[in-house]
């Protein structure tokens, strides 16, 4: 039973842990981005997750051995069974003042970081809506500005294809005038 509590508190740390890292990454790489890779690496990564795992087997195996820990045990209630802790007269649970601190650290990250996450993916998505209805929008008035150019262009040669045989009648009337006075 001992060895399983050991086991069961050995994952709880590195849960807590890890899912602190994970929020904490995804705040990182939302605020930083343009320097998140310099900030982030796989290497680090990879040093943080094996130190959390060595620090909490030694010291989950320290509290094992040292026999200072309560039982997390299944205790009988009216209704339903509850896992709790085995008392004991003469022994203080170190494991509470150990992953107290460790939960509430992650609460506090949890609560921090993913509103702040959820604001700034929103923030992120609506420039993302705009810039893509602003690109819309050049669309469509580029189009309207070439429909526009074009129908320029065409009246203009229209009108100076017109102004041109209209010159070209008054040179024709001049002539038969100066031919037939």
């Amino acid at each position: 039973m001992k060895i399983f509590n050991t086991i069961d508190w050995i994952a709880w740390a590195i849960t807590l842990t890890h899912i602190s890292a994970v929020c904490l990454d995804r705040l990182a790489a939302i605020i930083f981005y343009g320097r998140y890779m310099l900030l982030v690496s796989l290497t680090k990564i990879r040093y943080y997750s094996i130190f959390c795992w060595i620090f909490f087997i030694g010291q989950n195996i320290i509290l094992l051995l040292s026999n200072v820990c309560c039982m997390i045990i299944p205790l009988q209630n009216k209704e339903y069974y509850t896992f709790g802790y085995q008392h004991f007269l003469n022994q203080t649970n170190i494991y509470i003042y150990t992953y107290t601190p460790l939960e509430l650290s992650t609460i506090i990250i949890i609560s921090i970081s993913n509103p702040i996450i959820l604001i700034q993916l929103y923030k992120r998505w609506k420039r993302k809506c705009a810039l893509q209805q602003l690109v819309f929008f050049f669309f469509v008035f580029q189009i309207y500005y070439k429909k526009n150019f074009f129908l320029t262009q065409h009246s203009h040669i229209e009108l100076t294809r017109k102004s041109m045989q209209k010159a070209s009648r008054q040179q024709q009337r001049i002539v038969l005038q100066v031919i037939f006075p």
